[in-house]
């Protein structure tokens, strides 16, 4: 099938995660600082290694932003 004309997403939810929030990649504690848990969700980048993984988890969890791809 091919896509038609009137099937985009409205602009001003477009490229939103499925719950409503802003993604963001961080790849270190100090990117979250300029954020806001009611409107970004943490996407921890995928180079980051695993002690300072833990490092921004428990500071997103501790500062109540939702993480997409935190292991829960």
């Amino acid at each position: 099938p091919l896509v038609k004309v009137g099937y985009r997403t409205d602009s001003s939810i477009r490229g939103r995660h499925p719950s409503g929030l802003i993604p963001v990649v961080v790849s270190n504690v100090k990117e979250l600082e300029g954020l806001s848990p009611s409107t970004h969700i943490v996407y921890i980048s995928g180079r980051v290694g695993l002690r300072k993984r833990l490092q921004i988890l428990d500071e997103a969890k501790r500062r109540g932003f939702r993480v997409a791809n935190g292991g829960e």
